[in-house]
């Protein structure tokens, strides 16, 4: 069974996007269809992710089909979205330094002390 997500135009022009369940029992493949979002609030780089990351950790298969507009991929892709990930669960364009150099990008740590290491 699979579940689609469909992401709006814009996404969560409040710093929330309520589109991404973070359900432990969701059944199946979990569908992530990004290709009409034209725009998101740059805090809400973390919450792809962090949904990505919260479905992957329960045993879940993910797949994140990427936006049309390749802009909006090279976005996601500068904020680290696709990182560490395999292509079959979300394929982005690679960042380019110049625009790596623009941002923070999203760091995944696994523990506090990865995160004092990280800041010092």
């Amino acid at each position: 069974m699979e579940t689609r997500i469909s992401l709006g135009r814009a996404g969560g022009k409040d710093g929330y996007w309520p589109d991404l369940p973070l359900e432990r029992d969701e059944p199946g493949q979990l569908v992530v269809d990004a290709t009409r979002l034209l725009d998101f609030h740059p805090m809400l780089a973390l919450r792809p992710r962090l949904f990505i990351d919260w479905h992957l950790a329960a045993g879940h298969r993910v797949h994140v089909i990427a936006p049309a507009s390749q802009i909006v991929a090279e976005r996601l892709s500068d904020f680290g979205i696709a990182r560490d990930l395999r292509s079959e669960i979300v394929s982005l364009p690679q960042p380019t330094n110049r625009r790596r150099d623009q941002l923070v990008p999203v760091t995944r740590f696994r523990d506090h002390v990865a995160v004092e290491d990280e800041v010092s």
